[in-house]
């Protein structure tokens, strides 16, 4: 394993024969209620600053819903037709098998071997604790914008910690040490920070999440 210093971050450099020995490939539950709750908040918040409000038929995707869909069921518990999810993790569709089958037939797993990419143009995309398990970041982002309606926008959501303790954990690829280095790696990625805001009401630093809102700039 090699880490690898890039311009504002840095990742972890694996073989494909190594993703396999790590927890990345198991669903998550854990967190799955805060990171719903992360959403939505920032979405109300969003929708009072801007005036821009999310459609009830807009195309949505939570990239990384983990083994209970809980962002995904909270998108249509509140009215949301047109919602799906995708994981990566090798348990997903065992997990998946004990949600109602309206659920579970907006589901999908995605091989990691082959790589992320989409069926659609989305009007709003979610990912919450899923860059920092990405060997390359950059190359999500890039499938994040082409699969982005020039008038939607992204809702990503990264923990923040002290760097022994977040490239110690399992299994984090990629670290960004402040609110500013995320925000650059995104203008590098060709978008636009729109919204930020913490995990907690009074900000925890080093240890919290840090959340924002973007859109393509173009």
């Amino acid at each position: 394993m090699i880490l690898k210093k890039l311009k504002n971050y840095e990742v972890k450099q694996l073989e494909k024969d190594e993703y396999e020995d790590y927890v990345l490939w198991q669903s998550r539950e854990s967190g799955a209620d805060k990171c719903a709750n992360l959403v939505f908040r920032d979405l109300e918040t969003y929708k009072n600053r801007t005036g821009i409000e999310l459609k009830l038929d807009a195309n949505i995707i939570d990239v990384g819903c983990r083994g209970n869909a809980k962002v995904v069921k909270t998108f249509i518990d509140n009215g949301y037709t047109n919602v799906y999810g995708i994981d990566i993790g090798y348990d997903a569709e065992e997990n998946w098998k004990q949600l109602p089958e309206n659920i579970q037939s907006i589901l999908k797993r995605k091989d990691a071997q082959e790589g992320l990419h989409f069926e659609m143009e989305y009007d709003f995309i979610t990912c919450s604790h899923v860059l920092e398990h990405c060997p390359d970041p950059k190359k999500v982002m890039k499938i994040f914008y082409d699969s982005l309606k020039n008038d939607g926008y992204i809702h990503i959501q990264i923990p923040l910690s002290t760097y022994d303790e977040y490239m110690g954990h399992y299994p984090h690829f990629a670290y960004w040490k402040d609110k500013n280095a995320f925000c650059e790696f995104l203008e590098d990625c060709n978008f636009n920070v729109e919204y930020w805001e913490y995990g907690t009401e009074h900000n925890r630093q080093p240890y919290d999440d840090l959340m924002v809102i973007i859109k393509k700039n173009i």
